[in-house]
């Protein structure tokens, strides 16, 4: 008696995850960038969770002011915090800003390219495009240098997310563009983590002194309103009266 045998069926090809397919490509790997910058400042939160709670949480409270706030809130904060040195603060921020250059530029080149279909993730890259737009003509005649400044001076709707967009709009490469940015970024970073330093050490030192300075300057204006009254009394002509008798 022979035992019938059955040969084995093809399996269907494995269809690739999108997924996979997107993180293949260069706004992919941009956007692994973004979230390595996150897990960095998370694991920092969480290294610290051990030995310093405190600065724990000042690094989550962070993480969200300079989202939402910009770059100066999340310096102002940390130094504020007194928790992180010129250089952590540095870091830190670099760190967040480039998360977020990373993350939004991915997310823009895939909705620009129709990888990704979100209604609301559309109306906010259109907005972004709309303002970069409007502002293209400001760097696209010194190009590269024009785009560093762009990103680096804090005039209004300027900065990293709407630097990346004209990037785009420019027509230069991807990682051209995020290392522009991240340039212009890190240097306003700089100066933002050194100007605000140096306010806080002043108001310090100020702070310190402020009662004995606020006593000399009144005592100070007391004195000078003193001196002018006496100016106008001697300069003032002395009054008629009946003359005098020899």
């Amino acid at each position: 008696m022979t035992v019938p045998t059955t040969e084995p069926v093809p399996s269907a090809p494995m269809r690739r995850p999108w997924l996979r397919a997107v993180l293949r490509t260069q706004e992919g790997v941009i956007f692994l960038i973004g979230v390595g910058c996150l897990l960095a400042v998370l694991l920092w939160a969480l290294e610290c969770a051990e030995f310093s709670p405190g600065k724990a949480g000042a690094i989550l409270g962070i993480l969200p002011a300079h989202v939402t706030g910009g770059r100066a809130s999340g310096i102002a904060i940390a130094l504020a915090s007194k928790r992180f040195s010129p250089l952590a603060v540095i870091l830190l921020a670099a760190l967040i800003e480039g998360m977020v250059v990373c993350l939004f530029f991915s997310a823009f080149c895939l909705t620009m390219k129709k990888v990704v279909h979100a209604p609301w993730l559309h109306n906010a890259m259109r907005d972004v495009h709309e303002s970069a737009q409007s502002q293209r003509h400001l760097v696209a005649r010194w190009g590269i240098l024009a785009l560093v400044l762009f990103v680096w001076f804090p005039f209004m709707m300027t900065g990293p997310v709407v630097g990346a967009v004209i990037g785009h709009l420019m027509g230069l490469r991807h990682w051209v563009t995020v290392g522009t940015v991240m340039a212009g970024t890190v240097a306003a970073i700089v100066c933002w983590t050194y100007l605000l330093d140096q306010m806080k050490n002043l108001m310090a030192r100020v702070g310190s002194v402020a009662p004995v300075v606020g006593v000399v300057v009144v005592v100070t204006i007391i004195i000078l309103l003193r001196l002018r009254s006496y100016r106008k009394s001697f300069s003032r002509p002395p009054p008629d009266g009946p003359a005098a008798q020899p």
